[in-house]
C-alpha cells in the first residue's frame, strides 16, 4: 500500500459520498495503490451506515466503528 488516508468522520453523513469520489478520483492520480479509512467517530447521523455501503461498493475503503468515545485524563 503505497497512500492510507485515514478520515475520522463525525456530523457529515450527506458528504460521505462526494469525499469518497473526489479522494479516489485524487489518490488515483498520484498511485493505484491506495486505502481510504473511514472511522466513525460516535457519529449522532448514523454515518456508519454510509460507511458500510461505500465499503461495499469499494474494496479500497476500510470502515472502523468507535463504539466508545475515550476519556481523556
Amino acid at each position: 500500500m503505497d497512500i492510507s488516508v485515514v478520515i475520522p468522520v463525525y456530523g457529515c453523513r450527506a458528504a460521505l459520498p462526494e469525499l469518497h469520489r473526489r479522494l479516489c478520483d485524487s489518490l488515483a492520480q498520484i498511485s493505484d495503490s491506495f486505502e481510504i479509512i473511514l472511522v466513525d467517530d460516535c457519529c449522532p447521523q448514523n454515518s456508519w451506515a454510509e460507511i458500510v455501503k461505500i465499503c461495499e461498493q469499494d474494496q479500497r475503503v476500510i470502515g472502523m466503528h468507535l463504539s466508545k468515545v475515550p476519556s481523556v485524563k
